[in-house]
C-alpha cells in the first residue's frame, strides 16, 4: 500500500506517511472520477477526512501533492520500464521494441496517469 516512504523510525514518521497516503488515496480517486481540472485541495481533504488546512501539514500546495499523486500512479510502469532497461539479454532494437511494449499496455489500458503528467507539465 505505502510507496510514500522507506521504514518510518517513529510512531510520528508513521503517522505523517499513513496521513499522506490517505492525500494521495483521495486525489487518485478524485483523478479517476472526475478528471485532474476538477480536483482542489478542499474535495481532496474531504475525501481523506481531513480539513483543508491540515493537507499543508503534508504537502507545500497542490503541485505538490499532485507530483507525489502521479508518481504513486506510475509507480509500476516505472519499475517495468526501469527492468527493460537494466536486462542484460537484449539488444538496443530489443529494448526499444519492448519500451514500446511496455509504454502501449499501460497507456492504453490506464490513460489517467499519462494524462494527468500532461496536465503537470
Amino acid at each position: 500500500m505505502s510507496k510514500v516512504s522507506s521504514t518510518p523510525k517513529s510512531h510520528k514518521q508513521l503517522r505523517r506517511v499513513r496521513n499522506m497516503r490517505y492525500f494521495i488515496d483521495a486525489a487518485t480517486e478524485l483523478i479517476r472520477e472526475s478528471g485532474i481540472e476538477n480536483v482542489t485541495i478542499r474535495t481532496v481533504s474531504d475525501r481523506a477526512g481531513f480539513n483543508s488546512s491540515s493537507l499543508y501539514t503534508y504537502f507545500d500546495n497542490m503541485d505538490h501533492l499532485l507530483t507525489f499523486t502521479y508518481l504513486d500512479m506510475m509507480s509500476d510502469y516505472f519499475n517495468d520500464i526501469d527492468a527493460v532497461f537494466r536486462a542484460s539479454d537484449m539488444d538496443s532494437l530489443e529494448k526499444y521494441v519492448r519500451f514500446w511494449t511496455v509504454y502501449c499496455q499501460y497507456s492504453f489500458s490506464d490513460p489517467y496517469p499519462f494524462l494527468f503528467y500532461a496536465h503537470l507539465v
